[in-house]
């Protein structure tokens, strides 16, 4: 009897051990539940957002097709195709003046960019104002050659007797610092040479620099001027009607030569010029100094 007790009382301990798991496991699944109820409750309230606002971009569909038939849209569809007319019709009047100011810069900056600058302490800005005396100026650059110069300043002024010469005669440019002392004439035959060791026209790199900045400064006075090249050997193959030596590179890499010798200013000479050179040189001088052409 009393194992049969015993058994019985064990038999209850599993009993209520097993209701005790179902219960627990009941609990978790209704748990779970309501989890699943809850997500399922928020999938439910995010389709009908999406539902809300499918509506809504339908609706505005809707409208702005409504609108493409509207007046206003006509209107400003007109509008645009005017606009587009009026750009396609002055676009080439747009471009044209596009185009000269364009020019306009260019040579505004040329300009600029060809505008003599200050060397050496020498201002090349043309100086407007300065009285200058009807007389002619002869320039040098060596002292070495003085019965040379006198003889070649004899030989272009003969027969121009109203010729009136500057005292002295001749001025000798070594430095920078001498050209202030230059006179203001109304003309300047200035009288370079070429180096005798030079094959292809060149001046030392001194003397180019010194010759090219003494005619700068010459211009910026307002005076005309005359270049004679000496001492060029190519120069006694000149034809009869030549003033100077195409070929050499002391004019073609300048371009301020390159203006005085289109203006027919540039001669070149082995030893003396020639008769054409002469009297061609002598009526640049009667013109420059406005002296009376002799009577025949």
């Amino acid at each position: 009897m009393a194992n049969r007790l015993q058994l019985l009382e064990m038999a209850f301990k599993d009993q209520v051990v097993a209701r005790l798991s179902i219960e627990r496991e009941v609990n978790n699944q209704s748990y779970v539940n309501l989890l699943l109820d809850k997500k399922l409750a928020s999938f439910i309230d995010r389709l009908e957002k999406m539902n809300k606002r499918y509506q809504h971009l339908e609706k505005r569909f809707d409208d702005i097709s409504a609108r493409l038939y509207s007046d206003e849209s006509i209107g400003f569809i007109i509008i645009l195709v005017i606009i587009i007319e009026l750009l396609l019709r002055f676009k080439p009047q747009v471009q044209a003046l596009q185009l000269r100011v364009r020019g306009q810069e260019k040579k505004l900056h040329h300009e600029e960019k060809e505008s003599p600058q200050p060397k050496n302490g020498v201002n090349y800005s043309p100086k407007h104002g300065i009285s200058l005396k009807n007389e002619l100026c002869v320039v040098v650059f060596k002292r070495d050659n003085n019965n040379i110069i006198s003889t070649f300043i004899d030989l272009a002024i003969k027969n121009l007797d109203d010729v009136k010469l500057t005292t002295p005669t001749h001025y000798v440019i070594e430095k920078h610092d001498v050209l202030r002392q230059i006179p203001r004439t109304r003309l300047y035959l200035i009288v370079s040479e070429i180096d005798e060791k030079s094959t292809f026209g060149f001046c030392r790199q001194m003397d180019n620099d010194i010759q090219i900045s003494t005619i700068r400064f010459i211009k910026s006075l307002g005076g005309s001027i005359i270049l004679v090249i000496a001492n060029d050997e190519t120069s006694k193959k000149l034809t009869a009607h030549s003033l100077y030596n195409t070929s050499l590179r002391f004019i073609q890499s300048n371009d301020i030569l390159q203006e005085l010798a289109s203006n027919g200013k540039v001669f070149s000479m082995w030893r003396e010029l020639s008769s054409h050179q002469m009297s061609h040189l002598r009526k640049i001088i009667r013109t420059a100094l406005n002296l009376k052409l002799p009577i025949r």
